[in-house]
Order: structure tokens, then sequence, then C-alpha cells
């Protein structure tokens, strides 16, 4: 993987629409009682083997173990097939490895026909990684001497963004198509703000595009305190003067994490969590001032 992003070939490296269809690799296998059954490994092996289907030209996010491939006599293993290592573990949390064929490497009658449906949950935590790496990649903080760590920043990363998800969105009962769609117009907004021109003139009536700028300059002034959207409102709403009504709007309507109020539990939609935080800093912020 280190190799494929010197060479600009890493999945992360690949426009956003082109990795939307990445699902999480699930291993198939053939149990005792004859039958396939499907798992899935842990995190740590997403990245290097959807980095391997990507280098193989594959969609098949299915995995079959190499030495049940070579002992079935209808199964076929393309020549030159590289088998990939899963660190697994036993019962006992004690780890392990074991070889995989991508299903797009094998073929003939013995190959499994299981084909288990995406799993949302999985699926956005591998997408999270993914996203991370591909950021920093655009903003030049990649750090590719030390591919370890950004693995591991990437993994720690998409943990916080699960955490914060699972509180917010019933992941169990969402929609996997409207979900990925929700993502893909998050991902274009976020587009939109870190290639705003933040220099240019624009007209105190154009909310849009003032918005957009005030998103741009806060979100390329990273803060530990608080989230680029939220010192955006407030600074919408203390020094432009905006409506309350007005920073409702164009949060709903430009910010990213709004692209998915739909899908959010009742009374967790995040423009309006944003907002409402927002707010209360301006009130405190005055109620501060008229102190003095």
């Amino acid at each position: 993987m280190q190799e494929a992003h010197a060479s600009g070939n890493a999945v992360w490296q690949n426009p956003y629409e082109e990795r939307q269809n990445i699902h999480a690799p699930v291993l198939i296998y053939q149990g005792r009682d004859g039958e396939h059954k499907s798992f899935y490994p842990p995190v740590a092996n997403m990245l290097p083997a959807v980095q391997h289907q990507l280098d193989i030209g594959s969609q098949d996010n299915r995995w079959i173990p190499a030495k049940e491939a070579g002992a079935n006599p209808d199964i076929t293993i393309r020549k030159d097939a590289k088998a990939v290592t899963f660190v697994l573990f036993t019962k006992d949390k004690q780890p392990y490895t074991k070889k995989f064929f991508n299903m797009a490497d094998v073929s003939g009658k013995g190959v499994p026909a299981l084909a288990p449906t995406p799993e949302l949950r999985r699926d956005t935590y591998l997408h999270d990684m993914i996203d991370y790496l591909a950021r920093r990649t655009e903003r030049g903080t990649f750090k590719g001497d030390n591919y370890f760590l950004m693995v591991m920043d990437a993994k720690e990363a998409a943990n916080k963004s699960y955490q914060a998800k699972k509180e917010v969105y019933d992941f169990q009962n969402l929609d996997y198509g409207t979900y990925m769609k929700a993502r893909l117009e998050a991902n274009r907004r976020l587009d939109a703000i870190l290639g705003a021109d933040v220099r240019e003139v624009v007209p105190a009536k154009d909310y849009e595009k003032t918005f957009i700028q005030l998103l741009a300059k806060e979100i390329r002034e990273p803060s530990k305190e608080t989230n680029y959207v939220i010192r955006a409102a407030r600074k919408a709403l203390n020094e432009l003067k905006w409506q309350q009504s007005h920073v409702k709007a164009a949060m709903k309507a430009l910010v990213p994490q709004a692209a998915f109020d739909s899908l959010a539990r009742s009374g967790k939609m995040p423009s309006q969590t944003l907002f409402i935080i927002a707010v209360k800093g301006v009130e405190q912020n005055n109620a501060q001032e008229a102190a003095r």
C-alpha cells in the first residue's frame, strides 16, 4: 500500500465517486456441515483487502481461504494470482494469520455462490477510513514515510466518527442506498467549501457564497475547542448580524453534516444540533459583554 500511494494508485487517491461502490471485505468459508458461511474480518484487514481488489481490478468484496480453494478440484485459481494474508483472532482473542484469494481470482463450479448483503455499519467505517486518508493526501499532510501511523490515525478517526454517528443514526434500520447518497452529497458540499476562494468579494446579500466563505476560512484554521461549522455560524450571527433564520437555512443547505438530516433519529438532526450550540455560544458571549 505504501508503493501504491507513492505511485498515486492508493484507493484513497481515487476520485470520491469511484470509491462509492467499495464494500468491506467479507470472508466466505465452508462450515463443518458443508454449507458456506460468511464473516467479516477485523477492521485492520480492510484497507489491504480493498487495495488488492483495486490492484487486480476486482469489484468483488468476497474472499475464499487459499487452502480451501487449492484443495477443491472444482475451483481453478487464476495464474499468477496472489493470496492476501489476513490477521484473524481465535475465540480466546489470540491472533493468527490466514491466506485468502479474492473471488475474482477463482473460477469453476466449486466457487461459493454465497453473496452477503453489504453491511452499512462496516462500510461506513471503511469509507470513513478511506476518506480520512484522502483528505490528508489532498491537504498535503499525509506522512508517506510513516504509513503505519497514517493507518492508525485513520482507524482512530473512523472509530470516533462511528461512535458519534451511532448516537445519531439507527444503522440497523437505515436504507443502504439512501445513506450512501447522503454521503455523496456531504462530500460534494465539503469539496465546495475546500475549493472556495476566500478572497473573492461577495455581495452582502449573497448568503450562500458568504456562508461558504465563512466555512472555508474556519476549516482552514482548525481548532480543538470548537467545530468549524459552529465558528462560522457564530460569525454570521455575531459579526455579520444575520437573522437566525438565515443562518439556520444556510447551515441546512450548505453544511456537509446536514446532508444526513433526514436520516437522523428524532431530535438529533446534525444541522439543528450545530445551530443550537452556535446560538448558545453567541448568547453567552453577549451576556458576558452586557455584564461588564
